[in-house]
């Protein structure tokens, strides 16, 4: 995995890290005996409901009180520094 990864380990470092995968894989060994065949599958451990509302048009601020915070700008737009 550390040559996957382009990682440079030493050989103590290798045999501490093989160590304790070993024990992560042991608890997936320990996870995978559990029986689960009554469990309905789940996205999220509690339940999780969808607010729905309709999108309504609102002017909450006005073009100069949010231009008001921009450290640059060009009438009204932000003026950002180039990316490419």
């Amino acid at each position: 995995m550390a040559k996957l990864a382009h990682l440079k380990l030493s050989g103590s470092q290798i045999d501490e890290y093989t160590q304790q995968m070993s024990v992560v894989l042991n608890y997936f060994d320990e996870i995978s005996k559990v029986d689960t065949t009554d469990v309905e599958p789940m996205v999220t451990p509690a339940l999780v409901e969808s607010f729905w509302r309709e999108d309504e048009v609102r002017s909450d601020f006005s073009v100069e009180e949010i231009m008001a915070n921009a450290p640059l700008r060009v009438g009204n737009l932000f003026k950002v520094p180039q990316v490419v």
